[in-house]
């Protein structure tokens, strides 16, 4: 019983450290008002990605555009997980970001707090799984090239004790008319698993100014794994802004030439985890923009298995408060552009709303690829 209510008050500290951000970024304001402050915050940020696979891809967290966005994000929400032969996983994500103002204008750096800690523990050891299922990381970004961006991640971790992971990145990208091609290669050297290296390649097509479907290919390899890991994936993507909504359909296969789990070296077709699968998902604001939900139902067919097929869903609610680093003054509506070179060194985002689509106090939060 001790146990389950350490662990039920780490959460409870989780929430009230939410609260307490909330509050002080409200001041001494009335309920009304500070729930009008954080909608318009939420709006301010988000009006200001007029690129659809930019709006789209940071609407399911994509790394590409939220490693460049210079914002104060706090999200915490229940996460159920089925998949019909391994049950349900329940859980409370917890994620804090937080940039380093001061050293913004020669890169964009930041730190990242994530917690993923079993919110249904009873009687259990609920605090260890919060501790095995924490990590804080540091994280620079810049600009060495019109195309090319450059970065490092910091992790520390725990898993059986406490680990430690560095993991350096270039991207190059490049725009064409309707078309953008990613190249990302990633290092990484973590205490437990060894020497490992990822290679991702992407390619995006715009359809019909409101839609893209992409191509993705990736490999990695590690000390720790067996084999090299391989992914393909075939992805279509839309915004549907009137419902405060965005869509994603994947379509994709996994492998590994080895015969069996590369994780955990265990060999035999029962354990080998290749497969194709179909997954749907869906995410969107519903009653106030800093309340999300996500929908993810998928459908996985196992090369390898006796009974192949097999389903799965996950279903999230995030209440998220973001605000940014710093709101420029607003421009005069004759500006040419609407944005101050010498308020962000690393320049605005690389598509801008048209001249009168977003309000006239409207600021950027990202940096251009």
């Amino acid at each position: 019983m001790e146990r389950g209510a350490r662990g039920l008050r780490r959460r409870h500290c989780a929430a009230a450290a939410l609260a307490a951000l909330l509050a002080a970024s409200a001041g001494c304001a009335t309920p009304r008002e500070f729930v009008r402050t954080v909608d318009e915050s939420h709006d301010a940020i988000t009006r200001g990605i007029c690129d659809v696979v930019d709006a789209t891809d940071r609407a399911f967290g994509d790394p590409r555009v939220e490693d460049r966005e210079r914002i104060v994000r706090v999200s915490l929400g229940p996460s159920l997980e089925i998949r019909e032969n391994a049950g349900a996983d329940r859980s409370l994500p917890v994620a804090i970001r937080a940039p380093l103002p001061a050293l913004e204008r020669r890169a964009n750096i930041f730190l990242q707090v994530d917690s993923r800690a079993d919110s249904f523990a009873d009687g259990g050891d609920s605090s260890g799984s919060l501790q095995e299922d924490t990590s804080i990381s540091a994280t620079i970004l810049t600009r060495v090239a019109e195309a090319v961006h450059t970065g490092a991640r910091l992790d520390l971790y725990w898993k059986d004790g406490a680990q430690t992971g560095l993991r350096p990145f270039v991207r190059w990208e490049q725009r064409f008319d309707g078309v953008r091609m990613l190249l990302e290669q990633q290092g990484f050297l973590r205490s437990d698993d060894g020497f490992g290296a990822r290679t991702v390649a992407q390619i995006d097509r715009v359809v019909h100014d409101n839609s893209f479907v992409r191509l993705r290919a990736s490999i990695q390899t590690s000390e720790a794994n067996e084999g090299i890991d391989q992914e393909q994936i075939a992805i279509y993507r839309r915004p549907f802004p009137l419902w405060n909504a965005a869509l994603s359909v994947e379509l994709g296969a996994s492998h590994n030439r080895f015969d069996g789990d590369p994780a955990t070296g265990e060999v035999g077709a029962a354990a080998d985890p290749d497969e194709t699968f179909l997954r749907t998902r869906v995410t969107g604001k519903i009653w106030r923009p800093w309340i999300e939900y996500e929908v993810t139902p998928a459908l996985h067919y196992l090369w390898h298995h006796a009974d192949r097929r097999e389903w799965g869903v996950t279903l999230s609610l995030r209440f998220v408060y973001e605000d940014s680093l710093r709101r420029p003054a607003p421009f005069p509506a004759d500006a040419a552009s609407p944005f101050d070179p010498a308020a962000d060194s690393l320049t605005p985002p690389p598509q801008l709303c048209p001249e009168g689509d977003p309000p006239a106090d409207a600021w950027p939060t990202v940096i251009p690829p």
